[in-house]
């Protein structure tokens, strides 16, 4: 993402400069106007993936404290494998 904010950023305020071919303090200018728009960038993707990443998360471990009981058996074999899992949880009362 910072390469391509970069090339916006030289695009639009140096035309004439092309990325990684300027001096280190054009380089300066271009990160002061990059920085913020990562993290503004960063702080979006975060508000908006942890909440649908947290619930999940929630649900999973809902599930895991629900359950009283689980088992699960591996067979390997020379060219295979077959796994089996087979959990006890109480269906809720009507």
């Amino acid at each position: 993402e910072r390469a391509l904010a970069e090339e916006q950023v030289i695009r639009e305020s140096l035309p004439a400069e092309k990325r990684g071919q300027h001096t280190p303090e054009t380089q300066s200018k271009v990160d002061d106007i990059v920085e913020p728009r990562l993290k503004s960038l960063e702080a979006r993707l975060r508000d908006e993936q942890v909440p649908a990443l947290m619930a999940a998360q929630e649900r999973s471990i809902t599930y895991l404290e629900a359950m009283q009981s689980a088992l699960v058996m591996l067979a390997l074999d020379p060219k295979s494998f077959e796994l089996s899992i087979r959990a006890v949880v109480p269906l809720p009362a009507k």
